[in-house]
C-alpha cells in the first residue's frame, strides 16, 4: 500500500492516473480469461503486477485531485479565491487580490486540492515542488 501511494505522490495527475487505473482494471477483470493462456515475458510481468498497477493508478488519480492537475493542466473545479482586476498581462506584472475578507476565513478555504491561481503564478514551480516534498 505504501509504494502505490508514494507513486501517486510522484505521478499525481488525474488524466495519466486514469489511464493507468483503466489498464490495471482491464488486467484485473480479464484475470480468469488470461490466467491459463501463454504470455510473453513482458506481458507475464505486467500481468503479475496487475493489482499493483490498479492501486498505482488509483493513488495517482487521488493525488492528482489534490494537485489539481489533469494531463499537466490546472483545473478550475471550484473557482479561485483570487481575482485579477487589471487582467493577467500587464506591463508592471500581474497582481492578484485575495477575495477573502480576513486571514483564516472559512469561506476562503479551497474545498479540495490547490487553488488554480497557483498554476499561473510566477513561483508555480517552486510552490509545487516544495508542496510535493512535504
Amino acid at each position: 500500500v505504501t509504494f502505490p501511494f508514494l507513486f501517486g505522490v510522484m505521478y499525481g495527475d488525474i488524466g495519466h492516473g486514469a489511464v493507468l487505473l483503466l489498464a490495471g482494471l482491464v488486467l484485473v477483470l480479464s484475470e480468469r480469461s488470461m490466467e491459463g493462456s501463454k504470455k510473453g515475458e513482458m506481458m507475464a510481468g505486467i500481468f503479475g503486477a496487475r493489482y499493483m498497477i490498479l492501486l498505482m493508478g488509483l493513488s495517482a488519480v487521488y493525488v492528482g485531485l489534490v494537485y489539481n492537475d489533469f494531463f499537466a493542466l490546472g483545473l478550475n473545479l471550484f473557482g479561485s479565491r483570487y481575482a485579477w482586476p487589471e487582467g493577467l498581462a500587464t506591463k508592471s506584472g500581474t497582481q492578484a487580490e485575495s477575495l477573502c475578507e480576513s486571514y483564516g476565513d472559512p469561506k476562503c478555504v479551497y474545498p479540495l486540492g490547490v487553488d488554480p491561481a497557483w498554476h499561473i503564478s510566477s513561483n508555480e514551480l517552486l510552490f509545487f515542488n516544495s508542496m510535493k516534498m512535504k
